[in-house]
């Protein structure tokens, strides 16, 4: 979206200069030339040469940029970002089972449905061929209908069997430029048990450059790597090895 709203900056930038160059004696003609070529050609590569830009590269680059903590063991791993997340986590684990918050009515098949609070504990036939074709489905509802409901024992619960908080907070390192968010899975108690530093770059500032986004609103980014993942839960270990 950015690069056709630069288009229309450059196609702006142009009739400006055209109106310019009427005003002008003729012997500035070359310079003119070059400036409206040389000007729109380079700006997007501008960024490269700013200290704020060496500056994210180099924060991206730490590996301290996640760091767990401190660790729980559990039987159950709770998921806040989905009952299929929290599956996939726990598979190739001796983790018992997974909780999360789950829609459902009476039944695994009836309506209306509520969102409730459930722990899915590993079923017997969990290991049977059909469980392992129905849990390496690629279809979600298919994944839910017969994986989850068929190869897992829900159980409706209260609250999780340790409840972990999130926290997120966004700081201006340079303004206009340079942005840290930071995100924090936290104990009960308040203390940090992993933390993710992400940073977000904007090559062209925050300003006038929220026309380059067109219809979206907003400046053209550069993001970190996404190599680290709070959503992996390294602070739950399982309470017993396999």
């Amino acid at each position: 979206m950015w690069a056709l709203g630069f288009l229309v900056v450059v196609l702006v930038y142009f009739l400006f200069v055209g109106m310019i160059s009427r005003l002008l004696p003729a012997s500035y003609g070359l310079y003119l030339k070059l400036a409206a070529v040389g000007i729109p050609l380079s700006f997007p590569f501008w960024h490269f040469l700013y200290p704020s830009y060496h500056e994210f590269r180099q924060l991206c680059s730490r590996e301290d940029r996640y760091i767990v903590a401190k660790t729980e063991k559990v039987d159950f791993l709770y998921s806040d970002s989905g009952c299929y997340h929290g599956f996939k986590v726990i598979e190739g684990t001796s983790f018992s089972g997974y909780e999360c918050e789950h829609w459902r009515g009476e039944t695994p098949d009836s309506y209306p449905r509520t969102k409730r609070l459930y722990r899915f504990t590993r079923a017997e036939s969990l290991n049977s061929a059909n469980c392992k074709n129905a849990c390496n489905s690629r279809s979600l509802s298919e994944w839910e209908k017969y994986c989850q409901n068929v190869c897992f024992i829900g159980t409706e619960i209260q609250q999780p069997s340790f409840k972990y908080g999130d926290t997120s907070a966004s700081t201006a390192l340079v303004e206009g430029r340079l942005i840290k968010n930071r995100q924090a899975k936290i104990a009960p108690n308040g203390e940090d048990m992993a933390v993710v530093l992400d940073y977000v770059y904007y090559p062209f500032g925050n300003g006038w450059a929220k026309i380059l986004g067109l219809s979206s609103g907003s400046a053209p980014t550069q993001s970190c790597d996404k190599k680290f993942d709070i959503y992996r839960y390294d602070f739950l270990k399982p309470v017993s090895k396999q």
